[in-house]
């Protein structure tokens, strides 16, 4: 009976593909807000289909990036590869940057499409705003409902706050204090979630190596990854009416 459930849950999260997508990112009060990269205002957020509403979800796997089949930033069915640098630069064209300091905490909205865009979702900051970056991990608190990137909702934004280190250093794109964001659940058919730019002001922090996320952050981590390859039943089985 279980293996029957597996089974059954694991063909439903494939057909389902489900998907998050990061809405808006609001960092220093007063200053602009940040949007996901190849984030497309005309996407429906009503439905849960591959097409419209999938379309601009970014798939973030590691075995792509490894592969140099993508870069930091995945790829999106609309957009395909992303073009970490290209974005960074549209973003400082187009003015619409959040501004970060050290030891403050971002606001990021995440639209969960349908079942595998639910949390938890995992950050981090690359400080050099391009594909060579080095990925520090933030500590995330108020986190998408969902275990192992599964849950029953489906077309709603949910609120995610993402603590920034004390100490760090953007020194991303043409302006040389830019940092990239990127969050991503760890669902089956992603990873999904998606990356944004942010503009570091203030007094600089020690930039390279990082380790002042927070004392927590590994504790924080096991709380919402804990048995995070595994693929739990619990929403399945809500989701599937077992």
């Amino acid at each position: 009976m279980r293996s029957s459930i597996v089974a059954a849950v694991f063909s439903f999260a494939v057909a389902v593909s489900g998907h998050g997508v990061l809405l808006a990112i609001d960092g220093e009060p007063g200053s602009k807000t940040s949007v996901g990269f190849e984030v497309d205002d005309n996407v429906a957020r009503n439905c849960t289909g591959i097409s419209p509403c999938q379309q601009d979800t970014t798939i973030i796997r590691e075995a792509e990036i490894a592969a140099k089949t993508v870069g930091f930033c995945g790829r999106t069915q609309l957009a395909g590869p992303l073009d970490t640098q290209k974005e960074v630069e549209e973003a400082i064209k187009g003015d619409s940057i959040t501004e970060v300091k050290g030891g403050t905490s971002l606001a990021i909205k995440i639209h969960q499409v349908n079942a595998d865009g639910a949390g938890p979702y995992d950050c981090v900051v690359n400080q050099s705003g391009d594909d060579a970056g080095q990925a520090t991990e933030l500590v995330v608190s108020n986190n998408v409902p969902g275990e192992n990137g599964f849950s029953p909702a489906k077309f709603e934004a949910f609120t995610i706050n993402v603590a920034m280190p004390d100490n760090f250093k953007c020194t991303g794109g043409s302006t040389k204090d830019i940092c990239i964001i990127r969050c991503r659940n760890n669902a089956l058919a992603g990873p999904f979630g998606g990356c944004t730019a942010v503009r570091q002001v203030g007094a600089g922090g020690g930039g390279g190596d990082n380790k002042a996320a927070g004392n927590n952050k590994k504790d924080d981590k096991k709380n919402n990854n804990k048995n995070a390859r595994g693929f739990t039943l619990k929403w399945a089985r809500r989701a599937l009416g077992f």
